[in-house]
């Protein structure tokens, strides 16, 4: 059976979710956000409280997360 970890995702134009518990790597995540779902297979462990991605960000590009652009 698949453990359902915790994330939130502010806007669902957003590109990362916030893990809400610790999810180590080879989890597989569900991301809801509105009308918007994401499968996500995390690669590495990821804390609680730190961002992953849910949509490909390319390396260097800025990107909206919480309607705030980011480098």
């Amino acid at each position: 059976m698949n453990k359902a970890y915790k994330t939130v995702m502010m806007q669902p134009n957003d590109k990362v979710a916030i893990a809400l518990m610790n999810i180590p790597a080879g989890s597989h995540v569900q991301v809801t956000c509105k009308d918007q779902k994401y499968s996500i297979e995390i690669k590495e462990n990821i804390e609680f409280g730190h961002k992953f991605a849910v949509k490909p960000i390319s390396r260097g590009k800025t990107f909206l997360n919480m309607e705030k652009l980011l480098a």
